[in-house]
C-alpha cells in the first residue's frame, strides 16, 4: 500500500468518526442531527427570467399562411 493510498484512508476514517462525534454530541443535546435541505417542488421548472414580448401566438396553433405569389 502507497503512502498516498494509507493518507486517504486515514483521511476517510477521520471523516468518519466527526461525523459520528457530531452525531452523538446532537443526540446528548436532544437535538435531532440536521437532514440536508430539500429543494422545493417548484425548483426544476424552467421559466424565461424576463417575460417574452411581443404578440400573443394565434388561437389553436394556427400558423400564419405563407403565400409566394
Amino acid at each position: 500500500m502507497s503512502f498516498y493510498e494509507r493518507l486517504l484512508r486515514k483521511a476517510r476514517r477521520a471523516a468518519a468518526n466527526r461525523r459520528q462525534d457530531r452525531e452523538a454530541m446532537m443526540r446528548r443535546l436532544g437535538r435531532e442531527p440536521r437532514k440536508p435541505r430539500r429543494k422545493p417542488p417548484e425548483a426544476g421548472i424552467a421559466v424565461p427570467a424576463i417575460p417574452p414580448q411581443g404578440p400573443l401566438p394565434k388561437l389553436g396553433g394556427a400558423e400564419a399562411p405563407l403565400e409566394f405569389d
